[in-house]
């Protein structure tokens, strides 16, 4: 199996051939399609191929975990690639209302803590993954008018299509593949849809092409002394109670790009910065990821995560595991033109595993969405919090 250590390219990259894995997700007036493949490789490690419809812009990215699951921490944990999602989207909202009102954008901060818990007995079916509703944070301009910079902060979430992903209840679809063979699935709701494969193909022949910027995901480890730190493989505990938060910032470069700084409270000192652009559909130059792709990608890392976690925690012979996730987005309402709240669809979720004789796929299946940080917050219908940073507005 390959490990990221072997990995010749970078954390992230655009590929050279756009459009190659999934043609037919084609460009669209009224929506925004994601296709996201991911594979398993070793330890808790993942990367995946990301298509992005309007352009067909396909971007490969690479994810860890960090002690908690012994992982390496080589790459940013599924998490952080969601809270820089949303931050991203959130941010060209902001930026998109404020143009429109002639107000300057310089020096605009967006901060963003997202609460994460889990407990209950893997063992016994109980364990389950839960979010609470994020907490949005804007730092105007010095001396800007708050009451103004409110307005946009507010129409710029309900603007957003990443949250739409969060404040409208999804109920994400299934459908199981075991050994090259479709089955039924169990508790979670089923696809009815044809499945789409793996694509196990498509990764290798993707190399780097294109225009885009260096540095896409970067990892710095902070000096920092006093920060906790995660007992190695206490988070493949069968039995688990435990909370968490993930906190990310964001601002716009001066060449429009958006910097985001993403840290797990529960790690020791590491930080991950993200750059993410828009899309060429909404403006951008497509010299990093948007900020649905991110998500998308944070939404499908994730449950893999969730995967293989199940199956170590309940002793499962998972040899192999992917999934294909389709996504669709309604499209921003500030950036996108629509002046309209912002929708999105349930994600459908085509599973893929290579199991032992005796191992049980439906439960995996099961257990993993249970467990599924993002799927439950998906499901939940979470209604984003948000404020001024110093000033009395706040909702």
């Amino acid at each position: 199996m390959l490990s990221l250590e072997e990995n010749p390219h970078p954390l992230v990259f655009k590929t050279a051939e756009a459009g190659v894995p999934s043609p037919g997700l084609t460009p669209s007036e009224t929506h925004i399609d994601t296709r996201t493949r991911v594979r398993s490789l070793t330890g808790m490690q993942k990367e995946l191929i990301v298509e992005y419809g309007p352009t067909g812009t396909v971007w490969r990215m690479a994810s860890d975990e960090g002690a908690g699951l012994n992982g390496t921490d080589l790459a940013p944990f599924p998490l952080a690639f969601f809270n820089a999602g949303l931050l991203s989207s959130y941010m060209s909202e902001v930026e998109a209302l404020a143009i429109a009102r002639g107000l300057d954008t310089a020096g605009v901060h967006l901060s963003l803590t997202n609460s994460y818990a889990m407990q209950g007995s893997a063992t016994a079916g109980t364990i389950q993954g839960a979010s609470e509703p994020a907490e949005l944070h804007l730092s105007p301009p010095s001396g800007a008018d708050a009451a103004a910079w409110m307005e946009i902060l507010r129409h710029a979430v309900v603007a957003s299509p990443a949250d739409a992903v969060m404040r409208t209840p999804l109920t994400s679809r299934f459908s199981l593949t075991c050994n090259g063979e479709r089955i039924a699935t169990n508790e979670v709701p089923e696809c009815t849809d044809a499945v789409v494969d793996a694509g196990a193909d498509l990764f290798d022949p993707l190399a780097p092409g294109g225009a885009f910027a260096d540095d896409i995901i970067k990892k710095v480890v902070l000096d920092v002394s006093d920060t906790p730190s995660q007992t190695p493989g206490s988070g493949l505990n069968p039995e688990q109670k435990r909370s968490f938060l993930v906190g990310g910032s964001c601002a716009i470069t001066r060449d429009g790009i958006k910097e985001i700084r993403v840290r797990h409270a529960m790690r020791t000192a590491t930080v991950f910065h993200f750059l993410s652009d828009s899309s060429a559909r909404f403006g951008g130059q497509e010299m990093a990821p948007s900020g649905l792709a991110l998500l998308a990608a944070g939404i499908g890392f994730c449950y893999m995560t969730q995967l293989g976690r199940f199956a170590k925690m309940a002793k499962q012979d998972l040899k192999s595991y992917a999934i294909t996730q389709d996504m669709r987005f309604g499209l921003p309402g500030a950036s996108g033109g629509t002046d309209a709240q912002a929708s999105a669809e349930a994600a459908v979720t085509h599973v893929h595993l290579e199991m032992g004789a005796g191992a049980d796929a439906r439960l995996v299946t099961d257990m993993a969405a249970r467990m599924c940080f993002l799927h439950s917050a998906c499901a939940a219908g979470l209604k984003t919090k948000v404020n001024l940073v110093g000033a009395e507005a706040a909702a």
